[in-house]
This record gives C-alpha cells, sequence and structure tokens, in this order.
C-alpha cells in the first residue's frame, strides 16, 4: 500500500530563459513557446529549473517592515518586476514553478487553482485556500479482511471533464492545475483539459506538495527562524509589510516534514482505468 508519509530535501528553485527576464533574471527555462504541451515534451519534462531561487533567509531577518522579495528584488511574489514577468509569460509557457504559480494565483493575475486530488488527500494532508477540487481519480484506504493489510483503493471519477466544464464553463478561463507532486495527474488533467478546449492551462511543478513546504496555510512564506513574511498591513496603524515575529520555528513544523515529494502511489490512468505508472 501507498502512503502519503515521506522525507522530502529537493532543492527549491526558479527557472531561467533568454526570452524574458526580471533585472537579469528570467522567470522560464529555454523550452518553445507552445503551451503545456511543449512543456512535457520528451528530455524536458522532469528536468529541473536551473537557476536556483536566491537565498535570503539570513539577508531577511534584520528586515521588519520591507517584504524582502521587494528590498533585495528577489525573483518572487509579491515583487512588481516577477508579477509583470509572469503575467506575460504564461499561459504560452506551460508549467510553472511554486514561486510562479504563487504569483500566477494572487490577485494581481487571477489564475484559479484546480486541486485535482482525491478529497482523503485535502482532508488528511490539507489544502491551498481558494483553491477548487475535482478529483481526477478517487482514492482512499481501506481494510482488506482477506490480507489483513489497508489497501489503497482508487477509482477513476468518470464525471471529471463534466464537473471541469460546469465549474468553469468558460473555456479561457486561466487555470493552475495541481495534486500531490505535479506529475502523473497534474499531466493528466491539463492534457484532459487542453482536448477540451481550455485554452489558459499551467501545471504546477511540484503539486501541493511542494507548496505546502513553501507556503502556509493562509499563503504566507514558511520560513525556520521563528518570522513570518506578510503581505497585508501589518501591525495597527502601520503600512507596511514584510517579516513578523511569529514564534513559529522550524522545529514546531513537523507535519510539514512528514509531505513527500514525489507521489510513490501509482495513480490510475484516466482513460484506461489501470496504474498508470509513467
Amino acid at each position: 500500500m501507498a502512503t502519503f508519509a515521506a522525507s522530502f530535501s529537493a532543492p527549491v528553485a526558479t527557472v531561467s530563459s533568454k526570452t524574458h527576464s526580471v533585472n537579469g533574471r528570467s522567470t522560464k527555462p529555454a523550452a518553445p513557446r507552445s503551451g503545456f504541451r511543449a512543456a512535457i515534451a520528451p528530455g524536458f519534462r522532469l528536468k529541473a529549473p536551473s537557476q536556483t531561487l536566491v537565498a535570503h533567509r539570513q539577508k531577511a531577518l534584520v528586515v521588519k517592515a520591507v517584504d524582502p522579495a521587494v528590498l533585495y528584488d528577489l525573483p518572487a511574489y509579491p515583487n512588481p518586476d516577477w508579477i509583470e514577468a509572469c503575467a506575460d509569460e504564461f499561459p504560452e509557457y506551460g508549467m510553472a514553478s511554486i514561486e510562479q504559480a504563487r504569483t500566477l494565483f494572487a490577485p494581481e493575475i487571477g489564475y484559479k487553482y484546480l486541486d485535482v486530488r482525491a478529497s482523503y488527500e485535502l482532508d488528511s494532508i490539507g489544502k491551498v485556500p481558494g483553491s477548487i477540487n475535482i478529483p481526477l481519480i478517487n482514492g482512499k484506504p481501506q481494510w482488506n479482511s482477506e490480507t489483513g493489510t489497508r489497501d489503497f483503493v482508487q477509482s477513476v471519477n468518470a464525471e471529471f471533464l463534466n464537473q471541469i466544464q460546469k465549474t468553469f464553463p468558460d473555456k479561457s478561463t486561466k487555470i493552475i492545475v495541481g495534486c500531490s507532486d505535479g506529475f502523473n495527474r497534474t499531466i493528466q488533467a491539463c492534457m484532459l483539459m487542453e482536448e477540451a478546449g481550455y485554452t489558459h492551462i499551467v501545471a504546477i511543478q511540484g503539486g501541493f506538495n511542494l507548496w505546502t513546504r513553501k507556503f502556509d496555510n493562509k499563503l504566507r512564506r514558511r520560513r525556520s527562524d521563528g518570522y513570518t513574511e506578510r503581505y497585508d498591513s501589518g501591525a495597527r496603524g502601520s503600512d507596511s509589510a514584510g517579516i513578523h515575529a511569529s514564534g513559529a520555528g522550524f522545529e514546531k513544523m513537523d507535519a510539514i516534514d512528514q509531505v513527500q515529494g514525489k507521489d510513490p502511489t501509482e495513480w490510475f490512468d484516466w482513460k484506461t482505468g489501470k496504474p498508470k505508472t509513467d
């Protein structure tokens, strides 16, 4: 039986390109700008982004009233130049890093977040606030009396496309799509939606597992130094935003350590109803 608990230490990264840059930093890999299918072309789909996200925790520690993404010109939300670049490059480039997806989901750009995980995963692991859940494959643990073990039972959600079309009747709706890790189900869902005529679809690399290691349930960036990044008005009477003490150090984030990177589950192929392992 596949489980949802495992460690994850994959590096967080942004992506690079010679096509568009934000003060010398690009927001995407050098790939054909022809949408989602180009992004998952052989040899590219599983390729890690090449430019590592700029580390800023030590610098940000001394900043209490200015958001580090703005102060240090980092390629991350809410840097205005970064927001503008992401808005310009998507959905033409069909696959987004977590930093890009967070920016696309922000009100400045306004993408909808479609979570295609099973409802069991949302209940047991968590969800992104404001996201919309339409499972591609249903699944949950079930006791097997014959073997004396708990099996993970799956079934295809035959109504997936009907539910998508009911929820998003306008096929030009801007949608970012994610599952647990941004692989099997995300790619299936994006391809199905593209075949159904949706034109503004972006896959989330890393899915919810990486998203929840980066952002908390209030969409604030997680930190390991006892501070929390805030994008609101801060303290009463202040118009500042930035880093504020939260008292929640890394040792208090044990639950996040239980979220794996690559989902080990062999999720079904929606069209065949059989395990899809590639």
